[in-house]
């Protein structure tokens, strides 16, 4: 699954999510995915900028940002509530011009 959520019309972004089962994994499908959502939401929606986060244990997910040229903008410390915990959780800025050169 791959979507677009937290749109803020007035600044012309967004965030990217995906999640893959396991069966999925490691075959660049998430890289596919992400890549087409990002394409249209560019395109179709003119967004600005797109915005990824996950935690920092998530090693796939923030080599599929490098991948993409997302540049980490920090870490947000005990921000979210996972499965019962709180996490820290590692935000990524793509901007139109990074996606478009």
């Amino acid at each position: 699954m791959v979507l677009l959520h937290s749109f803020d019309d007035k600044n012309r972004h967004c965030e990217v999510a995906f999640w893959l089962i396991a069966g999925a994994r490691r075959h660049g499908l998430g890289t596919a995915v992400v890549t087409l959502m990002i394409s249209w939401a560019m395109r179709e929606l003119d967004v600005l900028r797109v915005e990824l986060t996950t935690t920092p244990e998530n090693a796939a997910t923030q080599a599929l940002a490098d991948r993409l040229g997302f540049t980490r903008e920090g870490v947000l410390r005990q921000r979210n509530i996972e499965r019962g915990r709180r996490v820290d959780v590692v935000w990524y800025g793509l901007l139109r011009e990074e996606w478009l050169s």
